[in-house]
C-alpha cells in the first residue's frame, strides 16, 4: 500500500470503471419505472462557481438515491453558450488587455467569442467529472450543436405560426452600453 493516498488517481480510476460499466446509462426498455434529472446546464462563460457545484451535488444525490430504489434513472449533462453572458465576460477580459470589441471585425471577434465558449466548456466539463457526476456523457448537449439549434430555430418557428410571437409596437429594453436587446427576464 502506498504511503500517500492519492484521491484524483483512485477518483479517477473508480469514475472509469463506472464509466465502462455503464452504470450511469439508463435503459428505456428494462421495464423499470424511470426517472429523469435534466442538468441545468452550467454558462460555459467561465468555471463554475459554488453553486453549481452544489446543485450538481444535490443533483447527484438524488439521482443515485433514485437507482438505489430500482428506478431507472437518467441524469442528461450539458452546457449553455451563455451569449450574453458570456460575451460581456469576454469583454472584460478584453478590456484588461486594453482592447475592446470594436478592435476587430464581426467574424474574427465571433471566432474569438467561440474559442472562449468552447475553452470554458471543456473546463466545465472537467470540473463535474472530477466532482465524480453520475451523469449519461453519451446524452451530453451543447446549446450551440446542430442539434440544439434546430430544435430551437424549429420551435421558434412553431411559436411564430402559432401566434406565440410576434411583432408589435412596443417597448424593449434596449441597452446602448451593450448594443442589444435584453428579455424582461433578465432584467429584472
Amino acid at each position: 500500500m502506498d504511503k500517500r493516498y492519492e484521491h484524483k488517481i483512485k477518483e479517477s480510476e473508480v469514475l472509469k470503471k463506472w464509466e465502462d460499466a455503464g452504470a450511469f446509462k439508463a435503459d428505456p426498455t428494462s421495464g423499470k419505472k424511470p426517472y429523469t434529472i435534466i442538468l441545468p446546464p452550467p454558462n460555459a462563460s467561465g468555471k463554475m462557481h459554488v453553486g453549481n457545484a452544489l446543485m450538481i451535488a444535490i443533483e447527484d444525490l438524488l439521482i443515485r438515491w433514485k437507482r438505489m430504489r430500482g428506478y431507472e434513472a437518467l441524469w442528461v449533462p450539458g452546457t449553455d453558450h451563455a451569449g450574453f453572458e458570456s460575451q460581456t465576460t469576454y469583454e472584460r477580459e478584453l478590456k484588461k488587455e486594453g482592447k475592446s470589441r470594436f478592435d476587430y471585425d464581426r467574424n474574427t471577434f465571433y471566432k474569438m467569442m467561440m474559442e472562449f465558449v468552447l475553452n470554458n466548456k471543456s473546463l466545465i466539463e472537467a470540473q463535474i467529472k472530477n466532482m465524480g457526476a453520475s451523469v449519461d456523457w453519451s446524452r451530453y448537449t451543447f446549446t450551440l450543436e446542430e442539434r440544439s439549434i434546430n430544435t430551437v430555430v424549429s420551435t421558434f418557428e412553431k411559436m411564430v405560426k402559432d401566434g406565440l410571437i410576434y411583432r408589435s409596437d412596443y417597448v424593449v429594453n434596449y441597452s446602448f452600453k451593450y448594443g442589444t436587446t435584453f428579455s424582461d427576464a433578465e432584467i429584472v
